[in-house]
This record gives C-alpha cells, sequence and structure tokens, in this order.
C-alpha cells in the first residue's frame, strides 16, 4: 500500500474528527492500523475519538500504544 494512500485516510480521518463524526474517525483509522500497525498517529486520534464517545477504556489502549 502507497504512503500516500495512508495519508489520505489519515487527512479523511482527521476531517471525520473534525466534523464530529467519530464512527467514521475510527472506521478510517481501523483501516489505516490494519495496513500500518506502527502508525501512532492513527493509534492517538484513535484515543481522541473514543474519548469524544466517552468509550473510555478503548480510549485508554489506544493512547497506551507503544511509539513507533
Amino acid at each position: 500500500m502507497s504512503p500516500g494512500f495512508i495519508n489520505a485516510l489519515l487527512n479523511h480521518a482527521n476531517a471525520s474528527y473534525e466534523l464530529k463524526e467519530y464512527y467514521k474517525t475510527l472506521n478510517d483509522l481501523d483501516r489505516v492500523i490494519s495496513i500500518k500497525p506502527d502508525t501512532s498517529l492513527a493509534h492517538f486520534t484513535q484515543g481522541l475519538a473514543y474519548t469524544k464517545l466517552r468509550e473510555f477504556n478503548k480510549a485508554l489502549r489506544a493512547f497506551s500504544r507503544p511509539p513507533n
């Protein structure tokens, strides 16, 4: 998978987050993580989205991923 595709997914996830579409955000980030699991920005943004959804255990797991 090209780095451009990963960046496009991250950009779409960030746009969805800004629009408060947190489930769309998580969907994009799940795709990024399945392709490139060491993408720390994806894990961090995932933690933010889970926090907004008040899913604090999932947020903590996302924030606890080791940095790449």
